[in-house]
């Protein structure tokens, strides 16, 4: 997998090992296989479908998807960091990160 980071756009293209896209998402971990796909469906209801495709060919991949709605980001932003950290998992029990 090989991500392009997008300055400005906090953006990650994803690629598989061939370099077919494989979509855009907020945010990549690669190195324990995590794709953050925030959506803001409410402005595009078309965007739905889009997203599940999206998810399925990054899992397809082997990559774990954390989906978040973007009206969370304001709404409840301590459970998104805690689904973040979830989503990490062992990663950062063991990795010697601060995390509060």
């Amino acid at each position: 997998m090989a991500s392009d980071s997008v300055l400005g756009d906090v953006v990650d293209r994803v690629a598989d090992p061939a370099g077919n896209p494989l979509g855009t998402v907020t945010g990549t971990w690669e190195d324990i296989g995590l794709a953050w796909d925030v959506h803001a469906f409410n402005h595009d209801p078309t965007a739905y479908p889009v997203a599940l495709k999206r998810g399925s060919r990054l899992a397809a991949q082997g990559l774990r998807v954390l989906h978040t709605a973007a009206t969370d980001i304001r709404a409840t932003p301590d459970k998104v960091i805690e689904n973040l950290r979830a989503a990490h998992g062992p990663v950062l029990a063991t990795s010697g990160c601060v995390t509060d």
